[in-house]
């Protein structure tokens, strides 16, 4: 098992008002940034490469985060052992993900690099 939940008082933290609370958080600031982006647009190559290199990925990576655990959330049983059970098949789920893409994420990672070297050359 991945879970040791000695203490069932664990599961009566109500985390789906707060992933929601987050969530309309995270989608206000994308819908801002995207209209400030628009009217203003971005003084430079340098500067718009920065954004989608740095800035952005951090706000749709804490989208994606906060999605996947309010998916997970609101999925959840509602009785303590039907609860450890739904969370380490999750568990599961996710490092079988993790393990079945891990050369695809490293891939992407090592693209994404050799990318922004080549555009920094032009630049």
């Amino acid at each position: 098992m991945f879970l040791n939940l000695p203490d069932i008082s664990f599961f009566k933290i109500k985390l789906k008002p707060l992933l929601t609370n987050k969530l309309s958080l995270i989608l206000k600031c994308l819908s801002e940034l995207k209209e400030y982006i628009l009217n203003r647009g971005f003084k430079s190559i340098k500067e718009e490469i920065y954004f989608l290199k740095h800035q952005e990925p951090t706000i749709v990576s804490k989208l994606i985060y906060y999605n996947g655990i309010y998916k997970i959330e609101t999925k959840k049983p509602y009785s303590a052992k039907p609860i450890k059970k739904y969370l380490n098949d999750e568990l599961r789920k996710l490092k079988r993900y993790f393990d079945r893409y891990f050369c695809t994420l490293q891939y992407g990672r090592q693209f994404h690099q050799q990318v922004v070297q080549i555009i920094k050359k032009i630049i």
